[in-house]
């Protein structure tokens, strides 16, 4: 894998605005989808018409936080792993 390491680009550290406000919306439209589904089950099992909304909202802040180190988290330093991580997966 030595060939890969000297044909990487310099980073272009931009943000695309327009993709972090898609996701938002569309992370958005489903959070609204998912409380509007569940509103009456949740109250019915738990007692709490939010309870499956504040699921979802936590682990859409996470993904939220993730989305965000790896817009600036280099990838190509995961190359040295991409052999092991293939194999496991398998």
């Amino acid at each position: 894998m030595k060939w890969l390491k000297s044909q990487h680009p310099p980073r272009n550290k931009k943000i695309n605005y327009w993709v972090f406000c898609i996701v938002f919306l569309l992370s958005s439209v489903g959070l609204l989808m998912v409380f509007d589904a569940s509103s009456y089950e949740a109250f019915k099992d738990f007692g709490d018409k939010l309870y499956f909304i504040r699921k979802q909202l936590i682990s859409a802040l996470i993904g939220f936080i993730l989305l965000i180190f790896f817009t600036f988290f280099d990838y190509h330093r995961l190359e040295k792993y991409a052999l092991p991580m293939f194999v496991i997966s398998v």
